[in-house]
């Protein structure tokens, strides 16, 4: 889990989702979505204790590495 401080102001028009949000989009646990990010299989902000976050960019990344062309 990459943890980053984070600059308001550069990070206002970054689309993020919460690891719920992204549990939804595939279909599977919000337990899931967690085990993928320690495995470092999807990147993640980790924005205090308990917080992630997964950007638009690591969910593209994730879909293009892991999508059979």
């Amino acid at each position: 889990i990459t943890t980053i401080l984070i600059h308001i102001n550069e990070n206002m028009n970054k689309k993020t989702y919460t690891t719920k949000e992204v549990a939804a989009m595939l279909k599977v646990s919000t337990g899931t979505i967690k085990n993928m990010i320690y495995r470092g299989d999807l990147d993640a902000l980790k924005l205090g204790y308990r917080t992630l976050r997964i950007t638009e960019v690591s969910l593209n990344n994730y879909f293009q590495l892991n999508t059979n062309n």
